[in-house]
């Protein structure tokens, strides 16, 4: 059980760093459009990057709650608590 709970923490966290990941290039894109600047990244990012990278956060994060809230909802009743 402890095996399962340090592999969704883990997950939790790549998951969010991800989303993360996504939000600040987002953010980065669209204050380089509005001052009509250039952004110097190793490769070329546009706004779908940003946005696969966001949609691969919150599915993974998904995928975790899903898994707490079956975890949880096979325990109940029995009094082991998961």
């Amino acid at each position: 059980m402890i095996r399962v709970f340090k592999r969704l923490a883990l997950k939790t966290a790549l998951m969010a760093g991800v989303l993360g990941a996504g939000l600040k290039l987002l953010r980065l894109l669209l204050l380089a459009r509005a001052y009509n600047t250039f952004v110097i990244l190793p490769y070329w990012p546009n706004i779908c990057d940003a946005l696969f990278l966001i949609t691969a956060g919150l599915i993974g994060l998904i995928e975790v709650g899903w898994e707490v809230w079956l975890k949880w909802w096979k325990g109940r009743g029995t009094g082991t608590g998961g």
